[in-house]
């Protein structure tokens, strides 16, 4: 699961890395990544993965390789003109000139994802957007079997069978004001992350048993110290802060239920036996619920402020020299201040080649510190008795060919 973050999603490109380039080989094994799903830039990442699928040993290179050449003026294309053009449109148009990200999910190759699909090489490729008339989450998801039931018993968002294309993965990177929404189906489209940044429930509707959360949001600091706050705090300073408080919310609540409940079903197998989770989900059915299972999970997050690494990078001499256009001159005004919080936004809009090294550095860095737990995660045998019992159920429910099977091997 990828989420949404704009530039900062050359963290996941790090996390894929070391994934496929250092932890694979010590396994001596491959990894499968059944099941994709991802928002706005985590979305563009998904699909690259899924693309590749038929190739795991390049993804990691491919990806870095991707992220080390991006440029700030092929993703933001805008000067002044542009910027008295978005004031004035009356049709929702984006400040900055599309081109730019048309190009860079050109590079993707779209047909292998069905094929690779078709294969068997992957079983699922999820994203999602959000619709403008309503502002409703819509997951596009590609696979050869039918959309299951559970998917419309959930009032939070809406799922459609597609087969994804450039078109879908701009929608739902289109940031609000920076790009245009995307027309899909007579419908218009923004950024996935408004609503649904880490994308949670639509991998466990497609039936994994183990998911991968790559967050793009640092944990929040358990400490009650209030940090001190700018004296006359600046709109631009706001915007950083209120788009890490939306797209970090939902992931720790998420994240957290998937836990408790793991330990609800691990302590209740133990105290009841292996039907515990069969009578919890009979007691739950008159609610609709989708059905609570065991889930093996990892959760990998940045270790640093992001937003200061993006202070260091536009402070650094050479960075207008780089990027003396006017997308240029604005970050350096967003990350040139005292304080290193004002780089907040910075940070989301920054697609330079020196902040997405920084950041690939420490998406390795930061999957390495879980080495242990990475092998334990690929791990085949059950690590609990509320796991086997559900591999078990699983493993019936395939052989009997029931239309809602789960993909026992999850994403391992």
């Amino acid at each position: 699961m990828l989420s949404g973050g704009g530039a900062r999603g050359a963290y996941e490109a790090g996390v894929i890395s070391f994934l496929r380039n250092d932890l694979e080989p010590r396994l001596g094994r491959p990894l499968r990544l059944d099941i994709l799903c991802g928002t706005s830039v985590g979305a563009l990442t998904a699909c690259a993965l899924a693309a590749t699928a038929d190739r795991p040993s390049r993804q990691g290179l491919e990806l870095v390789r991707f992220w080390s050449k991006i440029s700030l003026k092929q993703v933001l294309r805008f000067g002044v003109t542009d910027l008295v053009r978005t004031l004035r449109e009356q049709g929702g148009g984006g400040l900055a000139n599309p081109d730019g990200m048309r190009e860079l999910v050109g590079a993707i190759e779209w047909r292998n994802i069905g094929r690779n699909i078709r294969n068997g090489l992957l079983e699922a490729l999820s994203i999602c957007a959000t619709r403008v008339s309503d502002g409703r989450t819509t997951l596009f998801v590609q696979q050869d079997e039918p959309l299951r039931p559970v998917w419309l018993e959930n009032p939070h968002f809406e799922a459609m069978r597609a087969r994804i294309g450039p078109r879908h993965a701009l929608a739902s990177a289109a940031m609000p004001v920076l790009f245009s929404p995307v027309e899909l189906g007579g419908q218009l489209y923004l950024d996935g992350g408004l609503r649904m940044n880490v994308p949670v429930s639509p991998a466990l509707r497609l039936g994994a048993q183990r998911v991968v959360v790559i967050s793009l949001q640092p944990q929040a600091s358990p400490s009650r110290v209030v940090p001190p706050m700018p004296v006359r705090p600046t709109a631009l300073f706001l915007a950083g802060k209120a788009i890490n408080s939306l797209l970090q919310d939902r992931l720790d609540q998420d994240v957290e239920n998937m836990r408790r409940i793991n330990s609800i079903i691990e302590e209740g197998s133990d105290a009841f036996g292996a039907d515990f989770t069969n009578s919890m989900n009979r007691a739950l059915d008159a609610y609709r619920t989708f059905p609570l299972r065991y889930v093996r999970n990892m959760l990998v997050r940045p270790s640093r402020d992001l937003g200061a690494i993006a202070a260091q990078c536009v402070r650094s001499h050479d960075f207008l020299l780089r990027h003396p256009q006017v997308p240029g001159l604005f970050l350096s005004l967003l990350g040139g201040h005292a304080s290193q919080d004002s780089a907040d936004l910075a940070s989301y809009l920054l697609f330079d080649p020196g902040f997405a090294e920084e950041l690939i550095a420490l998406g390795r860095s930061d999957a390495r510190a879980h080495e242990d737990g990475w092998a334990r995660f690929f791990d085949d045998a059950p690590i609990c008795d509320a796991e086997a019992a559900e591999l078990d159920r699983a493993a019936f429910t395939s052989r009997s060919g029931s239309s809602a099977t789960l993909a026992a091997r999850g994403i391992g």
